[in-house]
């Protein structure tokens, strides 16, 4: 090397700076050439070292390793597909005429069949008639309906298919106390008759069938009798008036209907006064 000029090219770290001391293993792996008075030295691309002691270590350069994915076989093996299922269906259940019953709470007793409440609103109970002020039986019936909502878990019911309300504007509901219907108390205990109903041309209501079995077996404290039941008679020919029921009356503007007047039929006149389709008092 001594005979090669002194303008010399090297490439890589300085062993001599790196390391100070040298071993003669690691000089070998310089490879010096000259021509025309240089040094040429290749050491081709610079390996990472390692300095470990006092020797040389190149870091081997590698590729990560590929990872190879082995093809997908299904020999041997059950697929098994999520079976894929439909929401159950709902039936739903025929109506049987009630709606849903809505807790209140009775603020006055009217009477044996009218309260009031305090959602604001006047209530008539459905298919039953008590006695008016002045009547025999009218502080027993009023008293006996304060009685039963005196402790609360009181609710009112509706019926679908009739109307929601009288001429007076009243609600025209059932009254539930705790679940138990207050007008077949009154009417099991003599209080109350089964009245306004579809015998006396109003619509027949859900428990109109219960209310006039009552009725009929049951002794009337003041010694009156039920209602008579009737059955519709044959639509009448010619041009004598006629109306299918009180609600087609009271369409017309015709009711109350009193005997000998056009229109009027006994079995419209449910308790037999000689008045049909008359207003639930």
């Amino acid at each position: 090397m001594r005979g090669c000029s002194s303008t010399a090219r090297r490439h890589g770290p300085e062993p001599a700076r790196l390391l100070g001391r040298v071993s003669a293993v690691a000089m070998l792996s310089v490879i010096a050439s000259c021509t025309d008075g240089h040094i040429l030295v290749d050491h081709g691309p610079a390996p990472a070292t390692s300095t470990t002691g006092t020797e040389v270590v190149a870091a081997p350069t590698t590729s990560p390793p590929s990872l190879s994915v082995p093809a997908t076989t299904t020999t041997g093996v059950e697929v098994v597909t999520a079976p894929t299922t439909s929401p159950p269906s709902l039936s739903v259940p025929a109506d049987d005429g009630y709606t849903a019953a809505r807790s209140t709470v009775v603020v006055h007793v009217v009477d044996g069949d009218t309260v009031d409440i305090a959602a604001g609103g006047r209530v008539r109970l459905i298919g039953i008639d008590t006695p008016e002020r002045g009547q025999c039986g009218y502080a027993e019936s009023k008293h006996r309906v304060e009685e039963l909502v005196a402790g609360g878990g009181t609710a009112i019911e509706a019926v679908s298919g009739r109307d929601d309300r009288d001429r007076y504007g009243r609600l025209l509901r059932y009254v539930l106390v705790d679940g138990r219907d207050v007008g077949t108390t009154l009417l099991s205990e003599g209080l109350a008759h089964a009245r306004y109903d579809g015998l006396d041309g109003y619509g027949e209501h859900p428990r109109q069938a219960e209310y006039r079995r009552i009725d009929a077996a049951t002794p009337d404290r003041c010694g009156t009798s039920p209602p008579t039941t009737r059955t519709a008679g044959p639509a009448p020919s010619g041009s004598e008036v006629y109306y299918e029921n009180c609600a087609a009356a009271r369409r017309a503007d015709a009711a109350p209907i009193r005997r000998g007047q056009p229109g009027y039929r006994a079995d419209m006149d449910g308790d037999g006064d000689g008045i049909a389709c008359e207003t639930p008092r």
